[in-house]
């Protein structure tokens, strides 16, 4: 069945951006996805269409078999409300499989974040690779913290987050420990933050990978 539907990622694409579609997404909504995933577990996509995300939405419930989600930089139409749900469902249901989840460059609304990190806590969520790299942020700060938090109750490994003007004081010593990958490229450091960053590096022997290429120190904090 998923053969003929969604033989390959180009093809699945034009599917969902195929308006002509919409009625076969929105009575498979809750099966089609289990369907798909198990024949191809890795989704990668590069230009939705509004319409495409609402498509993906009803397609990602029930998609428990879904491995990796990579819609980097295909999400230029911006994100509907509807595609945040549909997420935060699947991260949230019982066995999923999701652990890589790539969503660079999207155009999130601000209150899709919340929800979004809220997911990252759930007992449900398995993924170990997260990419939020270019995405439009106006609260970073408050979200910052709140990911901070949820990063130390996950299981997430692999964390890459430039170009977000963040405070790395958020993170928090078991959230370095959780997180073994930190990319921190394009970032302001304070003289503040770089004191937090030395502290938690000698803190603890976890991190193996620490990305700073292209954050801006000051001399005292470098």
């Amino acid at each position: 069945r998923h053969v003929t539907f969604w033989p390959s990622a180009e093809a699945a694409e034009a599917r969902l951006n195929n308006r002509q579609l919409r009625n076969t997404f929105v009575i498979g909504r809750g099966h089609l996805g289990l369907i798909c995933s198990e024949g191809h577990p890795r989704w990668e996509f590069t230009s939705l269409s509004t319409g495409g995300c609402e498509m993906l939405s009803h397609t990602l419930v029930g998609a428990t078999a879904l491995v990796t989600l990579d819609v980097r930089n295909a999400l230029g139409a911006g994100v509907t409300p509807m595609l945040t749900e549909a997420l935060h469902e699947l991260l949230t249901t019982p066995h999923n499989q999701l652990r890589q989840l790539y969503l660079s460059n999207g155009a999130w609304p601000a209150d899709a974040w919340p929800k979004m990190i809220a997911a990252l806590r759930s007992p449900c969520c398995v993924v170990e690779d997260l990419l939020l790299s270019g995405c439009d942020i106006d609260n970073y700060v408050e979200l910052a913290a709140m990911l901070g938090k949820a990063l130390a109750s996950s299981r997430v490994k692999t964390l890459e987050l430039s170009e977000w003007p963040l405070p790395i004081s958020a993170f928090t010593d078991r959230t370095v420990r959780e997180v073994t990958k930190h990319h921190f490229e394009g970032n302001t450091v304070t003289e503040a933050e770089a004191a937090v960053l030395a502290e938690l590096i000698r803190a603890n022997s976890w991190v193996t990978n620490l990305e700073l290429g292209g954050a801006t120190f000051s001399q005292s904090g470098l």
